[in-house]
């Protein structure tokens, strides 16, 4: 193979892989997400991911932000399907002594 194509290669392969190692040095996280322990999510602000205002997160709420099945039932301690401000705030502040 010509040295000249190789090099090519090599060099679009680069730049296409490039997101990916960003991605990979922040740890697996996208731009715009942070972390809630060890979970990546989307916003850190209970505000942010209450998008109607009713004062809780819903399931279809939790998944926008990226708040899977298992993180939702763990924040939601009282198991009545819906994370409220203060859960929210305790998993947040339970997840950093945690870490």
């Amino acid at each position: 193979m010509n040295t000249r194509v190789i090099s090519k290669v090599f060099v679009v392969g680069a730049v296409c892989l490039a997101p990916f190692v960003a991605i990979a040095e922040e740890g697996g996280m996208a731009p715009g997400e942070t972390r809630i322990g060890t979970h990546p999510v989307r916003y850190d602000s209970f505000k942010e991911i209450d998008t109607n205002h009713d004062g809780v997160i819903e399931k279809r709420e939790a998944n926008r932000a990226k708040i899977d099945g298992i993180l939702f039932r763990q924040m939601d301690t009282n198991s009545d399907g819906q994370i409220s401000e203060a859960e929210f705030e305790a998993y947040k502040e339970q997840a950093k002594i945690d870490n």
